[in-house]
């Protein structure tokens, strides 16, 4: 299903995206 798609991804990213602060 793409919104479960886009949502993995949109979390992927912002995991990456909130590491990059710490």
């Amino acid at each position: 299903d793409e919104l479960e798609k886009s949502v993995k991804h949109f979390e992927v990213l912002l995991s990456k995206h909130l590491s990059k602060f710490k």
